[in-house]
């Protein structure tokens, strides 16, 4: 419990520090920036799959989530989530709901916050 409450204050912090210094940098650093964080995780996810043991429950745990994903309509309630977010604080800014879904997915449910809660060395 207390990993998944640094979590969430850290990606708070993260988020925070982004949206003061995002207008400082230029847009070419910000691509370079998400750039160098997708290849690190397409490297990273591509090392752990020759790990896998079981790649088989690994393909039906995404269909399955998927699948569920879209019957509880997720993505509709996150968007409707982060839209009543932007009215109430009064952000103008045309990716938050974009850069909020992304966040979440990411730090709050992603597959190596998943993968830390079973991993105890």
């Amino acid at each position: 419990m207390l990993g998944t409450i640094i979590n969430a204050a850290a990606v708070i912090a993260g988020s925070s520090i982004g949206l003061v210094f995002k207008k400082a940098l230029p847009e070419k650093y910000t691509t370079i920036y998400f750039q160098a964080v997708g290849l690190f995780t397409l490297i990273l996810g591509i090392q752990m799959s020759f790990k896998m043991s079981a790649p088989l429950i690994i393909a039906l745990s995404l269909i399955t989530g998927g699948l569920f994903g879209e019957f509880c309509r997720l993505e509709d309630r996150m968007n409707r989530l982060s839209d009543n977010l932007k009215k109430r604080f009064k952000i103008g800014n045309e990716k938050f709901t974009e850069g909020l879904v992304t966040a979440f997915l990411l730090f709050c449910m992603g597959s190596l916050s998943i993968l830390g809660l079973w991993k105890k060395d």
